[in-house]
């Protein structure tokens, strides 16, 4: 079983190294025993200098932009070239704890997500209920006494969208909703493809017994290109159709 996963670097190979490393460490010693064999796709989503050589074990495929894409387009443009019966989505900056692909595509659902944690081991907020204008309205204001939708000792759960540092998703399913919507540019894709699953039948499945780091880096609270990249997607997500 092949999984293919998706990376974009916007100047951050470092993350990237550091997650390909992960993958080299964990996932690949145990797809001698699995059958599930890993492939990446990275996109040089703006100019950075890459090492000539790369030592890894698994196939890796680079994707370099003449114009910087927005978070869905570089997603759909690697699933163009994956081989794979699975597309995984991640951000660089994931860190692996195990190989967590064996569990993940055992639910066999329309998308799955493991448990983020921080690197302190606390749980981000990464299974949510879909935004309306009130409920961001009561995020905004209560955004220091941030709690999770769903119940912290259920262990596989099935929340109305999963966070899009981590997804994965079956190939079939990701071709047949044709993928993320271009409309958005960095945010909000997430929580519309998961819309658009669950409008479909398919099911969003959070599997707790399976953890990954992420090291968030909260952008739209410090540049106003983010700020209004965000705001944008929102008006999108609440006041047009979906497709």
């Amino acid at each position: 079983m092949m999984i293919s996963l998706s990376i974009t670097s916007h100047g951050q190979f470092e993350l990237v190294k550091n997650l390909l490393d992960d993958i080299e460490k964990y996932c690949i010693p145990e797809s001698i025993n699995t059958n599930n064999t890993i492939e990446i796709i990275l996109t040089i989503n703006i100019p950075e200098e890459l090492p000539t050589e790369f030592t890894y074990s698994f196939p890796l495929k680079i994707i370099r932009n003449m114009t910087p894409k927005g978070f869905g387009a570089n997603h759909n443009q690697a699933f163009l070239e994956s081989s794979g019966e699975y597309f995984c989505v991640l951000n660089p900056d994931i860190r692996l704890l195990n190989n967590p692909f064996p569990e993940l595509i055992k639910h066999n659902t329309g998308v799955t997500a493991p448990q983020i944690i921080d690197e302190s081991g606390h749980i981000q907020d990464s299974a949510r209920e879909f935004l309306t204008p009130l409920r961001l309205l009561k995020r905004i204001f209560n955004k220091f006494f941030k709690k999770s939708s769903y119940k912290n000792n259920i262990n596989i759960i099935h929340p109305d969208w999963v966070a899009g540092m981590f997804m994965v998703l079956p190939k079939k399913i990701y071709k047949a909703i044709n993928g993320f919507d271009e409309r958005y540019y960095l945010y909000c894709e997430d929580m519309d493809i998961c819309w658009r699953l669950r409008k479909k039948g398919y099911e969003v499945t959070l599997d707790k017994n399976t953890k990954a780091i992420h090291a968030a880096q909260r952008d739209s609270h410090k540049k106003l290109k983010y700020l209004y990249w965000h705001v944008k997607s929102l008006f999108i997500f609440f006041f047009y159709p979906h497709p």
